[in-house]
Formats: C-alpha cells, structure tokens, sequence
C-alpha cells in the first residue's frame, strides 16, 4: 500500500464518520446448506483447502536448523529450516514403515529421526541414516527414499503451503501460485511487514461450526454495537466501516473513536492504523487483525462442516525472549482482549450453526452491510461451482 493509498483509505473513513455510513451493497440471501452439507464442505476441502496457497507459520517460528509440526487440510507436515535459511515442507512419513516421523511441535535439531527404527533424514529431506542397513537392507538406494515433499515458499513474512504448485526446469512455482493467489492484496501484505514482527504468544481453539460462519462475523460491523456492547463496542463507531473486496480477498477498516483526533492533523502525520482496525481475510487460511502497534494473525483449519480449528497468533515488534516484563505484560492483556472479543464472535457462529441444523431456516439474510458475506460466498464457488 503506497502513502497516496493510506491517505485515501484514511480520508474515506473520515468521511464515513461524517455521514455515518458504511460500505453497502445490495441485500441477499443463501442458503443454509453450505454450512450444513458434508458434501459441500467436502468439496470445499478438495477444491479449495487442498489447492490454494494456505498460511502455516509465521517466519519467526521457524529459526534455521530447525523444524515445526503443524496439522494441515493436506494432514499432519513438517516444516523445517537448515543452516543456509533454506525453508521446505514434508509429510510426517517415515518412508520405511509409514510411522510419524514427528510426533511433537517442534524443535531445533540437525536432523529427523524417526521413533519407530530410527531411520534419520536431514532438515533438507534425504535420508541419511538405516540401522542396521547392511544386514537389513543391503540394496537400499538412500537417494531415492527421502521424505516426500510439498512445495512451499516463504512470503510476505508466512510460510506458505502450496500443494499444486510443480518445480519445472526454470524454478519453483511455489512464489509464483503466493502471488498469483494473493493478487490485489500484494501491496497491502507488504505495507504491513509481516516479516519484521515476531511469534508473542498463540492460542489454539476448537469451534463447532462451518469455517466460513466464523469468517462472515470479520467482514462486516452491524453486529459491533450488540455482540461486543460490554467489550469494544464503546471504543468504535456504531456500523461504520470501509469495506473493500480485493479479487478474492477482503479488507474491512474500521474506524475508532481516536479518528476525530487524527482528522485535525496536518496530512503528513496522519496514520491510518493509529485510528483504526483493519481487518484482512485472505481466501484459504489467513486472517489477520491490523491494530497500532502490532498484528493478529487467525489461522483456520477445517475439520468438519460443523467444526473449526483456529488458532490465533499474536505479532508483536520485538522478539519474546528479548521483552520486558512490562511489555511481556503488556501484549499479554492485548492477547486476552482480543481472545474475549473473538470468542464472542466465534460463540454466536457456534449458535447459529446450532440453529441451521435444527432445519427451520433455509435460508440467511444478508443486509445491504453485510455484502461482504455474500461476495466472500460467492469467492469460495468461484473455486468448487455453486452449491
């Protein structure tokens, strides 16, 4: 995002504090189905989840000679890092017997091995060590058993998963589908500099409800001033936003009480994030919270049409073992505010998949300032056809 577009963001929500309004688009409605269905929400794992570039691991988390294990749509893989920063992602198979290779989160370790026999592999995936190797397997061609790949890439300060993406003879496609996949949301990822922030601290929760459910409640702001009347709600303005759909992505500003101050400033020292919440939802599994000083990051994980994974990650400018106690307590209470806030979303999309699975409703109802929902609807059919 370019100066000229920070101020133009800016601007449209001074103006929208001016008249009160926010973003519209023309009212809808859908059906109850794609939140039900296990079809659907089969589909959806195979056309989307399983294809698209997915956020795992913000870059801190993985220092080199190291490795991380973390649950995907494509199951359980391993990520690591060698000594020359060098990042590549496996499935958690021992080629030997089939045994989780990796059975814990992470370490820094040189090397892989595996709990069953002890077959070792390196950070780069050959594998280097068999016991017993010539007693057992005497004509073992270590070459070609080395940990099965997937392709990945370091971007905008994630680590991202990119299963279709192919090694041809002029490189890796994997940057290549990020890009592409991230598209008009390029330029923000990168006014954002994800990767000069740093891990603080990330809570994993299990909800009980469809995946995009729990999406919808970021994309809109009519429902600040009730589902958040005793949290932030006195701190924004009643359904007031800027809501933006970039290709397939979207990008919600939401203006604070602090605006009416940032308005009088002279324009060289207004900033966007010191009176406002932005909002991103990249399709697949990026969300990310943009406040003042630090940033938010949701991952999702499907697990059922009724059921969600999503783990919320805290970026914070300075390294953990390098905090204060002071600042250490500090994004601690940020990380507890924005936990209670959330959990009230994501318990009122536990509620309304309660609701839609006693089959009384057939259908939802969108609003004029909740287009965002249906446009983010219709971003997921444009990859598995309509329901």
């Amino acid at each position: 995002m370019t100066p000229q577009q920070e101020q133009a963001l800016l601007k449209a929500c001074i103006a929208a504090r001016q008249t009160k309004t926010t973003t519209s688009g023309p009212p809808s409605q859908i059906d109850t189905q794609r939140y039900l269905s296990a079809k659907r929400f089969l589909q959806e794992l195979q056309g989307l989840w399983q294809r698209v570039p997915t956020v795992v691991l913000h870059t801190s988390e993985l220092p080199r000679n190291s490795y991380q294990a973390r649950d995907t749509a494509l199951g359980r893989v391993i990520f690591t890092r060698d000594e020359e920063g060098v990042v590549r992602a496996f499935h958690n198979v021992c080629r030997h017997r089939g045994s989780q290779l990796v059975t814990n989160e992470g370490a820094c370790e040189k090397r892989l091995v595996c709990p069953y026999h002890a077959w070792t592999y390196g950070l780069d995936g050959h594998l280097q060590g068999v016991p017993a190797e010539s007693q057992c397997f005497p004509d073992l061609d270590k070459s070609a058993m080395g940990l099965l790949a997937i392709p990945c890439v370091e971007k905008y300060g994630f680590v991202w998963l990119c299963p279709t993406a192919t090694t041809t003879a002029t490189g890796d496609t994997a940057e290549q589908a990020v890009v592409a996949h991230v598209g008009e949301m390029a330029a923000d990822l990168e006014w954002l500099q994800l990767d000069k922030l740093h891990v603080c601290e990330s809570v994993p929760k299990t909800w009980q409800a469809n995946w995009k459910l729990l999406v919808e409640g970021g994309i809109e702001t009519y429902h600040f001033a009730v589902a958040h009347k005793k949290t932030i709600a006195p701190f924004f303005l009643n359904n007031i936003a800027v809501t933006d759909q970039l290709g397939q992505h979207f990008r919600t500003v939401i203006p604070n009480r602090a605006i009416d101050q940032v308005a009088q400033l002279p324009e060289s020292k207004q900033r966007l994030r010191a009176c406002t919440h932005i909002n991103y939802n990249v399709l697949g599994s990026v969300g990310l919270l943009v406040q003042d000083e630090h940033i938010d990051w949701f991952r999702m994980r499907p697990i059922a049409a009724d059921q969600t994974e999503i783990t919320i990650t805290s970026l914070v400018p300075t390294a953990k073992d390098e905090l204060s106690p002071d600042q250490a307590a500090h994004w601690q209470k940020n990380m507890a505010i924005t936990n209670t806030v959330l959990d009230e979303d994501f318990v009122i999309g536990e509620g309304i998949q309660r609701s839609i699975a006693q089959g009384a409703l057939t259908s939802l109802q969108f609003g004029t300032a909740e287009w965002g929902l249906k446009a983010f609807n219709d971003s997921v059919d444009a990859y598995i056809g309509p329901l």
